[in-house]
């Protein structure tokens, strides 16, 4: 079955290396792709090597071409901008939702709005849209002990500011469009949710859903939790849930989206991840991704023994699926580049890769040149360990990561350390 990839990043690259795993798998090609994935699949024969819009007719052309039956999508942006609609009303099978389930993460006061009928537990919100009502927000969140501003669009990640200072959060909030004259909402100052996460991944389709390997992220750049933000420095599991905490994410969490889902008529034949805080009042939904998280995808395909391609071809078909879970453990530790997450120093040469066997690198923000490996973005490397217990796995991803070096490297030496 001649497939089309989606992406170009450590998520696709895992997703790569799961579907050439299968029997079924045929021609395999990627867009816009990597260094990385083009060792494994091929490139379209495109002038622009781009997802964009404006791009849909040239890409369908090549899916035409190159008989391929089935195409994944694996970051979000495509599926916000219609690349599944696109596709399906020509007849192509997509795995990945419609563009107004997209919206589930393409559009953060969507999202919230979506929680509040549902009756989803999550965080209170007061949206903004300029300088007054941000003011209001500040006095209807005067007690909360710090302040929360998310950007309600898709922002690479770098749409949320946490800060004791309303100034801060002022700045934050104006370069995202807050002015004294905007209208439209920007914007939303939560209530601060404190606990501790985890990643809960569904794939849903028409007959229902099925749960990916719980696994918890770790979303700061430093060791303890500290520094900025990121897209994520590595994750671990699967979590053991206890079984009362499980119940009330599911009967509180995931019934109730897949009723709003229905409610909607929204097309939805791809994941539906969320990101869960589990509080002192129990667990709360702090967002919702609609495609697989990244470094959780790194550790979700070799955790599960499913043929990948058929899953994939069964959800976008409609049809029933499973997933079967290994007995095994993962983790895996993000190496980030100088600058990370804020300016990613780009450029620099990569060693130790030939240390590590392959099937445990998922290459992200690489690219090959002159036989070389270069740091090409923010998150780099992810390195992972597979193993019979959660420590064998901590300890063994740690160790293996270290081997790796480029100049101004970044990463955690404690990913996993909670759970154990």
């Amino acid at each position: 079955m001649n497939t089309l990839l989606i992406g170009s990043g450590g998520r696709e690259h895992a997703i790569g290396k799961a579907l050439k795993k299968s029997k079924n798998i045929g021609g395999l090609y990627s867009l816009p792709g990597s260094s990385a994935l083009f060792e494994i699949s091929k490139k379209l024969d495109l002038k622009k090597q781009t997802v964009a819009a404006d791009n849909f007719e040239n890409i369908y052309n090549q899916i035409l071409e190159k008989e391929i039956e089935l195409v994944v999508v694996g970051p979000e942006a495509p599926l916000v901008d219609g690349l599944s609609n696109y596709l399906r009303e020509r007849g192509i099978l997509v795995f990945g939702p419609d563009s107004k389930g997209a919206k589930l993460e393409g559009d953060k006061i969507f999202a919230k709005d979506f929680m509040q009928e549902f009756g989803i537990p999550t965080g209170t919100y007061t949206k903004v849209s300029n300088e007054l009502s941000l003011e209001q927000a500040f006095e209807k969140h005067k007690n909360d002990p710090f302040y929360v501003f998310k950007y309600k669009d898709l922002a690479g990640g770098k749409g949320v500011l946490v800060s004791k200072s309303k100034d801060e959060i002022r700045n934050f909030a104006k370069s995202f469009g807050v002015t004294d004259e905007q209208t439209e909402v920007v914007g939303y100052l939560e209530e601060p949710l404190e606990g501790w996460e985890l990643s809960y991944i569904c794939i849903v389709g028409d007959q229902g859903y099925q749960v990916c390997p719980v696994l918890q992220d770790h979303k700061r750049l430093k060791d303890g939790d500290l520094g900025p933000n990121t897209g994520g420095m590595g994750v671990a599991g699967p979590l053991k849930l206890e079984a009362a905490l499980e119940k009330e994410i599911v009967e509180k969490m995931v019934l109730p989206t897949l009723k709003g889902i229905e409610e909607r008529e929204i097309l939805y034949r791809g994941v539906v991840y969320l990101g869960v805080m589990v509080t002192d009042k129990g667990p709360k939904l702090l967002e919702y991704n609609v495609r697989f998280g990244d470094p959780e995808a790194q550790l979700i395909f070799p955790l599960v023994e499913s043929d990948w391609l058929e899953t994939f071809k069964s959800v976008s078909l409609g049809q029933k699926f499973s997933l079967k879970q290994t007995s095994d453990y993962g983790c895996c530790v993000v190496l980030a580049a100088e600058g990370y997450p804020d300016s990613p120093v780009k450029g620099a040469e990569i060693s130790g890769l030939e240390k590590i066997e392959a099937n445990q690198i998922c290459h992200a923000g690489t690219k090959s040149k002159d036989g070389k490996w270069l740091v090409n973005g923010g998150r780099v490397l992810n390195v992972l360990q597979i193993s019979p217990t959660l420590a064998e796995a901590v300890e063994g991803a740690d160790k293996k990561a270290s081997l790796v070096l480029f100049e101004g490297v970044q990463r955690r030496s404690d990913i996993g350390s909670k759970v154990l």
